[in-house]
């Protein structure tokens, strides 16, 4: 049976789901602060609206580090990502009520994050890096 787009994307929000349900901020699941909003077709990346408290347990978490975003993820200007590749990228807008939230496979540290692929499309794409994938966060096990 053909996976058409539609069950594509549920499972791409699947992987994206679990790996926030086994990313900790502190001792919180990051997926507690999340409600989601929709899914980019094909990619680990999703919108949600979020608990404005994300933005300090991001700040406090030694695991994140804070940035900026200049020129990706418009409308989302603070950003806190996963020291660990693959990690997660969470890009907040100014109030931290609304998130963008990415699993980054490759290292986006500079100048090498320039050219080593981790501004195209497959950065975010699972197929691509299931291994990397399931050594951090392990198989799905859907009940």
């Amino acid at each position: 049976m053909a996976v058409g787009p539609d069950r594509k994307d549920v499972v791409v929000s699947i992987y994206l789901a679990w790996a926030l349900k086994h990313t900790l901020v502190g001792s919180v699941p990051l997926w507690d602060y999340l409600d989601p909003l929709r899914y980019e077709p094909g990619e680990c990346r999703g919108w949600f609206s979020c608990n404005p408290a994300i933005g300090l347990a991001l700040a406090d978490d030694p695991r994140f580090r804070r940035g900026v975003n200049l020129f990706f993820h418009p409308g989302y200007p603070v950003s806190y990502r996963e020291k660990a590749v693959p990690g997660v990228q969470v890009s907040l807008d100014r109030g931290a009520t609304r998130a963008e939230v990415d699993i980054d496979f490759i290292s986006g540290a500079f100048p090498v994050g320039l050219w080593n692929g981790h501004l195209g499309f497959g950065n975010s794409v699972v197929s691509g890096h299931m291994a990397a994938y399931l050594r951090k966060w392990g198989r799905l096990r859907l009940k």
